[in-house]
């Protein structure tokens, strides 16, 4: 059950839906990781793009949400479509929409080249040590590779695949994985080639992406950092108080040993400062 992006899971580790109140005796609360990744904020690029589109209209706000809208219905009915197609089952006909062609002809393009197998979609994971949960989006074989994935028929983002080393620990916790999974994101070449606007498939990995020596560990330890900072911002918050409590039987160790490696820096620092100054 999603309430202020949380997630009510009862003892059994089952996700419990039942509106915007979430009742605490039936489960615990925890924090999503999307909520988490919403510490690294939009961007200043964003911002930009946004004045540049909309600053000049009479009623720029209102033209900036209703493209925001039109964009998220969009995607979303791309998603939805592309799990059904991987499930064999027709898309209700009455949901499709003429802008949607675009998607559906690029990922059946992508399609035809690729051996494909779903494994699992839309399940709802979480982590009883780090208090965090989340829905995955896709957990597929392509060309006998194994990967934990994301679909974005819009722009790829780096921080997609902090979400994706969330998702994989999350299923290796709950014993539903392996851990020798993959990441990948499956997105268009860049913000100019969207899936959404006919833009090819690509298969982006941490790899092909980053084009550098970056690892899922890498992915996590920034995951754990957000985590941190959103622990920190919301440490007087009522309604995340459910969460909080029971964050801080680990959080508050882990940050205290970081204020003791940082104290620890400042002595070596000073003591360095003091030896320059007698020399």
């Amino acid at each position: 059950m999603a309430n202020y992006n949380t997630y009510l899971i009862d003892k059994k580790g089952n996700p419990v839906f039942q509106g915007n109140k979430p009742d605490l005796s039936k489960g615990d609360l925890y924090i999503s990781v999307s909520q988490i990744l919403s510490m690294l904020g939009s961007g200043d690029f964003l911002i930009q793009w946004a004045l540049r589109e909309f600053g000049g209209l009479a009623d720029s706000t209102g033209a900036y949400r209703s493209y925001m809208d039109r964009v998220s219905d969009l995607g979303s009915k791309l998603h939805k479509y592309i799990e059904f197609d991987l499930k064999g089952l027709e898309f209700p006909e009455a949901e499709m929409t003429e802008t949607m062609v675009p998607g559906i002809q690029s990922w059946h393009d992508f399609k035809e080249k690729h051996e494909i197998k779903l494994i699992d979609s839309e399940r709802v994971l979480h982590s009883k040590r780090y208090r965090f949960a989340g829905q995955l989006d896709l957990r597929v074989e392509i060309d006998g590779v194994t990967y934990v994935a994301d679909l974005k028929t819009g722009s790829v983002m780096g921080k997609a695949f902090i979400q994706l080393a969330a998702y994989k620990h999350m299923l290796k916790e709950m014993g539903l994985s392996d851990g020798t999974e993959k990441l990948l994101v499956l997105g268009g070449a860049d913000s100019k080639s969207k899936i959404a606007d006919g833009g090819a498939v690509q298969m982006h990995t941490l790899e092909t992406f980053f084009k550098g020596d970056v690892t899922e560990e890498d992915m996590f330890v920034k995951l754990m950092c957000l985590r941190e900072l959103w622990y920190q911002e919301n440490l007087r918050s009522r309604k995340f108080e459910p969460i909080i409590k029971g964050m801080s039987d680990y959080m508050e160790p882990m940050i205290q040993s970081f204020r003791d490696s940082f104290k620890q820096t400042l002595k070596k620092s000073n003591k360095g400062r003091k030896k320059n100054v007698i020399n």
